[in-house]
């Protein structure tokens, strides 16, 4: 996961993607499409997928192309042991965790 936000945010701002502070600032759909870049593949915005419960994050998909993620990949052992994953969902923090890697992921294009 990235150190730093590569948005348009001021510095003096958290941003709530990359730098999400209280459940307020975690991402929703409408701030996700600022930050998106287009489908590389068809130009289309991407659908960004809400979290519903599970271990995997659906992310974003679009036409052909699709971004996922497990959450448990992107925590510490000992945030694995600690996380009661309550009602089969991750807390909210993690969530976000793997929504800003999913939407770095997406937005990384090799040429």
């Amino acid at each position: 996961m990235h150190q730093t936000c590569t948005c348009d945010y001021v510095p003096a701002q958290r941003c709530p993607i990359h730098n999400p502070t209280t459940p307020d600032d975690w991402v929703t759909t409408s701030s996700v499409a600022s930050v998106l870049l287009p489908c590389p593949f068809c130009g289309e915005t991407p659908e960004f997928q809400e979290y519903t419960g599970g271990t995997y994050f659906e992310g974003i998909t679009c036409c052909i192309v699709d971004v996922s993620i497990q959450i448990c990949d992107l925590m510490t052992i000992e945030e694995r042991v600690e996380e009661p994953f309550t009602d089969y969902k991750y807390s909210s923090k993690y969530v976000a965790r793997a929504r800003a890697e999913v939407i770095e992921q997406w937005n990384t294009r090799k040429v």
